[in-house]
């Protein structure tokens, strides 16, 4: 795997300001395309945030309508909800709504064994129990055929889904489907529970309901993150906001859930659902009956919820042993075919494989193999079904799509999507969308890529950084976990940390460069380097919370052989993030650059000491005199940004100019300042150290040119007079003025050997020191 370290993105001043805290997030916003001050302000703060009103969606002032005369004359709603989580918290929602509302409502979601989607006979068993309204959660709006038998039947459907849209749209009571919203819109990502929570605003919109407004608002969270929507707008804030809610929810079902789990309510986040909540749910409707769960989200009885929790984690627990199994066989069949990885996705059938888990195992294989996977199961005298689950730039809907004379039934996204064949038509099925991909889709196996956003020394990754990151939470699609990198660790050795046998989890131990301990997680770990290997790692940094204790975690995602040199551009050192351009060039267009962007906000080194006040941005034409100094300038300036500019290496200043210009300083204090010598100001001007400076004015003091007062930390020089020659043959010198002499210029050597070694040394090396 190649890691590649994110370029750095230009961060203006008021973005920083806008962020505040730690440089980093500011950069990772703007890495992200949150550049605007008032849009990092509404991305981290949800109360600065404003969804879309219920009412401008497409088809909601239509389908508020007909629900609203459903309710006013009693009328039978069903609503018809799809397997998964997205589907049954969608389902959830609707209900609670139409409850509220005075709607006489029940609920239906098919067993996987009847398919996905909403079948004709949904709308027959409909229409013969007397119902007169369906609303569909998370599926409908490719279902054209069915809408028509609808409507000969007299039962009227509003589709809510969020799936891609076909070429003909259900002729439908209303269409409430953010793929209709323009491309940019803040609601166009939002999943089917996202669609249902919308509808359900509209219809409880007074002032009256606005409790069962916010308690539905787990429900919410839970279906967006366990649908992997993708976090922007609307999708974002509705699930900061869930996650708050079910932090404190009282919906029995839900802590009963969690306490299956081992999931304490209120440290509940988006790693609760996703990898534990979620999961559970959609193990209901792989293999059972997913009505089960809506019941459980829905039951206002605690013995009851816990008795369905208890049943749903015991079934997710089979549903991981058969998602094993099944991708064991798979593989092995991709295996035993030598054209298989040669194809720009992999595309693999077989007999008597659970439908409920082959969307599990085609996740797993397109991680593994770095492609789409296509999976298809077949079942003795019935359609062949299918799942299939892609890759970032690859859109296997709509390479699926594509056959659609060969396709029973399909439905998806760019990242995955769900279909049934004709019988027998599996070949042609294969050849045909393999085809597609080569075509459209050239770079289908590309090498795989690792993403880091940053480059961090060993001693940031700790406690104060992981909280400062916290603040980008919750994570997921859209948003993802930063992924750090620190370069040149010694692993020491590795413990097992596995529950499972199926799992190989390890605790990693490694040492920074100044033997500082390090520990890591590695879930799902590979091969481990050997004790005493030099190496790179990158890893998410995380706070764990655990017995009312807070301390950081890294989570592994890579490691490398260390590095010669660092890859990245843009690193943070001391909390400082410092971009390396001195392998740029020309220094002048970079300095150009710089001023237009940052103006006054830039402070050009070297600089006069008056100058050295605090600024955003501090750019290095040359180096300090050596790495005192440059502490000092840093604590000086504080920068948030330090741009290291190309700059070649000046001539040591020689000896004896450096006396002469220490004694012309001399004369003008005792002249003007009464003698009072400030080294810092005069180091600054010859652009030496302040040890080289004490030097010359020792070796001055002991060689009878000037008298020297040294009190409190004050130094004042006496007996004004004329400068004359200066030089180490002068008459009337000490036993100390060789040694003086000898410390100054091993000092001036010492300056020209640190800018010697400024343009070539690693970023780390230069700045980052115990302090």
């Amino acid at each position: 795997m190649r890691w590649r370290v994110r370029e750095a993105v230009a961060v203006s001043p008021e973005l920083r300001e806008a962020v505040g805290g730690h440089p980093l997030l500011a950069e990772l916003l703007a890495q992200r395309g949150v550049t605007d001050p008032e849009a990092a302000r509404r991305f981290l703060d949800p109360a600065r945030y404003q969804p879309v009103a219920a009412h401008s969606l497409p088809g909601v002032c239509a389908a508020t309508r007909a629900l609203g005369e459903a309710a006013l004359t009693r009328a039978p709603v069903r609503i018809w909800g799809d397997l998964d989580a997205d589907g049954q918290t969608a389902t959830a929602v609707l209900y609670e709504a139409l409850t509220a509302l005075g709607c006489r409502v029940d609920y239906c979601i098919p067993t996987r064994a009847l398919g996905h989607g909403f079948p004709p006979d949904a709308v027959r068993a409909a229409a013969a129990d007397g119902i007169r309204l369906i609303v569909t959660c998370d599926t409908g709006v490719s279902d054209v055929e069915t809408v028509a038998l609808a409507n000969e039947l007299g039962v009227g459907v509003i589709i809510t889904d969020h799936h891609d849209l076909g070429e003909v749209l259900p002729a439908a009571t209303a269409i409430i489907n953010p793929k209709l919203l323009p491309e940019a819109h803040p609601a166009r990502e939002l999943a089917g529970v996202g669609v249902a929570y919308v509808v359900a605003c509209a219809l409880l919109d007074a002032p009256r309901f606005a409790v069962v407004r916010e308690t539905m608002l787990d429900l919410v969270a839970l279906g967006l993150v366990g649908d992997v929507a993708t976090q922007v707008g609307d999708v974002r804030y509705w699930i900061q906001l869930g996650i708050q809610v079910l932090r404190r929810t009282r919906r029995p079902g839900l802590i009963a859930l969690m306490r299956a789990a081992g999931i304490d309510p209120s440290m509940a986040d988006e790693g609760s659902i996703g990898y534990q909540l979620a999961p559970r749910l959609n193990a209901v409707g792989r293999l059972g009956d997913a009505n089960r769960a809506v019941e459980l989200l829905l039951t206002p009885d605690a013995e009851r919820a816990a008795e369905l929790a208890n049943a749903i984690d015991s079934l997710n627990a089979d549903r991981r042993g058969r998602t094993e199994a099944a991708y064991a066989r798979v593989d092995e069949l991709v295996q035993r075919d030598p054209e298989a990885l040669r194809n720009p996705a992999i595309v693999v059938a077989a007999h008597d494989l659970e439908e409920g888990v082959i969307g599990l195992v085609a996740g797993k294989l397109a991680q593994a193999y770095g492609r789409p996977a296509i999976v298809v199961a077949h079942r003795e005298g019935k359609p062949s079904v299918g799942s299939a689950r892609s890759v970032e730039g690859i859109d296997i809907h709509e390479a699926i799509a594509t056959q659609r004379t060969l396709l029973l039934r399909e439905g998806g996204h760019p990242m995955a999507a769900g279909f049934a064949l004709e019988p027998g038509s599996f070949e042609t099925f294969r050849q045909n969308v393999l085809g597609w991909l080569r075509e459209h889709a050239p770079t289908a196996a590309p090498e795989p890529v690792l993403e880091v956003d940053a480059v961090i020394p060993w001693s940031e990754a700790g406690l104060a950084l992981a909280l400062q990151l916290e603040r980008l939470r919750p994570f997921g699609a859209g948003n993802p976990a930063p992924v750090l990198a620190a370069e040149g660790g010694v692993f020491l050795r590795a413990e097992d940390v596995s529950r499972w046998r199926e799992t190989a989890h390890r605790r990693l131990f490694v040492s920074g460069p100044g033997g500082e301990p390090h520990r890591l997680m590695w879930f799902n770990a590979g091969s481990l380097p050997e004790p005493g290997d030099a190496v790179d790692v990158a890893f998410a940094l995380h706070v764990n919370r655990y017995g009312g204790r807070e301390e950081a975690q890294l989570t592994l995602e890579a490691w490398r052989p260390a590095q010669p040199q660092s890859q990245a551009v843009a690193q943070l050192v001391d909390g400082i993030e410092v971009v390396d351009w001195r392998g740029e060039s020309p220094l002048e267009a970079l300095l150009s650059e710089l001023s237009q962007e940052l103006g006054d906000d830039l402070l050009l080194y070297p600089a006069p000491a008056d100058a050295l006040t605090p600024h955003i941005a501090l750019a290095l034409t040359q180096a300090p005199p050596g790495p005192r100094e440059l502490d000092a300038l840093l604590a000086a300036v504080k920068p948030q940004v330090l741009y290291l500019l190309p700059t070649p290496a000046p001539e040591a200043l020689d000896t004896t100019v450096a006396l002469q210009r220490v004694a012309g300083m001399v004369k003008l204090a005792i002249a003007q300042r009464e003698g009072h010598l400030d080294l810092s100001r005069m180091a600054n001007i010859l652009d030496v150290s302040e040890g080289a400076v004490a030097a010359a004015l020792s070796w001055l003091e002991a060689s009878g040119k000037v008298g020297l007062v040294r009190s409190d930390g004050e130094m004042r020089a006496l007996h004004p007079g004329d400068a004359p020659h200066l030089g180490p043959s002068t008459g009337g010198a000490t036993p100390d003025a060789p040694q003086a002499f000898a410390r100054l210029c091993y000092l001036l050597g010492e300056t020209a050997a640190y800018r010697r070694a400024w343009m070539s040394l690693p970023v780390t090396s230069l700045l980052h020191r115990e302090r």
